[in-house]
């Protein structure tokens, strides 16, 4: 599992919900959140059939016309672009408990706070633990009946299970047991930062966005770890930006702010914009307008974390000013809305239908279609279909268990 390779996504949070008793119902980020789990399992599928599609020209194109190899680097490669889904995600899960800290009020913030803190890793840690044990054990029950086709061999033992499981992973970049884990770490520390850092944002302080330039600059700077925690900083500056709602002098100043008419094209501007910087390639070569940008990656250690987390902000700063339009909400349908609400156990599930039956249905699919090309697009809609149904069946009997234990010990 590569590192500038989702997983997420983005990527994904169990106990975050969009219902928010301070803010209001954001059921389009709900959509979001699906989205984004939707690009993490077509990025992954990609990333085992097609490699070019990650890799470019180091690995042999499968696709017509090399399509698989120009995803690798241009702008619509985004949609395959698992790193950035993974940055929207930890963007998300880092800008709603920022909200929820930055409108609690003085008498409840000490409980609330603590609260959040305190139920953060276990509402992660117990359904992801309990993805790891099925793995375990289906990988051991797989080498032992000789079917583990794919050879993946189980270098663990279960002390090793639980050490990483309860531990490791939670601690630091960790896929020893499943491969896109290693962005649990993320999930579980970039939030509980965003938290600490929305309390000074409370009271409107006006030096908020300076404190987090700097924050943004320090990460930016220091290690290739923190880089994901420039997630957090621009979690909490847009929490800052719309709960304290910092843009009212503006419009005061400027009436045609407000109108649809403005907001609509403003929106759609910031929208691909946001698009067109998380298609930056995660591993090849930037080419065209990209080329622009290299002495950025360059600077941060070496990878698109930046420009993926940057475009992950223009793109939640676009869909906040088409809703201030009143503008149609797709994301607010039954459909995204489903996939929001299962979006952890996809994050979980995925890999394993990849790995433990795709391969199979692949290879099958290409003798009868006569290539792996033709192959492709029902594998991938078969796939979808088991890892949906997974999911929705994890979602309400494994994750509601942990979630009423969690209630029963009062997190």
């Amino acid at each position: 599992m590569h590192r500038d390779t989702a997983k997420i996504t983005v990527m994904a949070n169990s106990e975050e919900t969009t219902t928010q008793k301070t803010t209001g119902r954001l059921s389009w980020l709900d959509g979001l959140k699906g989205l984004a789990c939707f690009g993490v399992f077509t990025h992954h599928f990609f990333l085992a059939f097609f490699k070019a599609s990650y890799f470019g020209t180091e690995m042999p194109s499968l696709l017509p016309g090399g399509i698989d190899t120009l995803l690798s680097y241009k702008p619509y490669g985004v949609f395959l672009n698992g790193n950035f889904w993974v940055c929207l995600f930890l963007l998300i899960s880092a800008y709603l408990p920022a909200c929820q800290i930055i409108r609690t009020s003085d008498e409840q913030l000490r409980s609330r706070a603590g609260t959040m803190i305190l139920k953060r890793y276990p509402r992660l840690m117990l359904p992801a633990f309990s993805m790891a044990v099925i793995n375990f054990f289906l990988l051991h029950l797989l080498n032992a009946l000789h079917m583990n086709y794919i050879n993946k061999p189980l270098d663990y033992s279960f002390g090793g299970l639980l050490m990483h499981g309860l531990v490791l992973m939670w601690t630091k970049v960790d896929s020893m047991l499943v491969g896109p884990f290693w962005t649990l770490h993320y999930f579980l520390l970039v939030p509980l930062f965003a938290m600490l850092l929305a309390v000074p944002a409370r009271k409107s302080n006006r030096y908020m966005p300076v404190i987090c330039t700097a924050l943004l600059i320090a990460f930016f700077e220091y290690d290739i770890i923190f880089d994901y925690y420039m997630a957090g900083v621009l979690g909490v500056l847009l929490a800052d930006i719309t709960c304290n709602d910092r843009p009212e002098g503006l419009r005061k100043k400027f009436p045609a702010l407000t109108k649809k008419t403005v907001l609509l094209p403003l929106s759609l501007v910031l929208l691909l914009a946001g698009l067109w910087l998380g298609g930056y390639p995660s591993y090849v070569e930037p080419e065209g307008l990209y080329r622009h940008f290299a002495f950025l990656v360059a600077r941060n250690n070496g990878t698109s974390v930046l420009l993926h987390i940057g475009g992950a902000f223009l793109i939640l700063c676009a869909l906040h000013l088409w809703q201030a339009a009143a503008l149609p909400d797709l994301l607010s349908t039954k459909p995204f809305q489903f996939l929001g609400r299962i979006c952890f156990p996809v994050f979980m599930l995925h890999m394993l239908w990849i790995e433990y039956l795709g391969y199979y249905l692949m290879d099958q699919m290409a003798a009868v279609t006569g290539s792996i090309a033709s192959a492709a697009l029902p594998v991938y809609l078969i796939l979808l279909v088991l890892v949906l149904a997974s999911s929705f069946l994890f979602h309400h009997t494994i994750e509601k268990w942990c979630e009423k234990i969690c209630k029963k010990i009062h997190i």
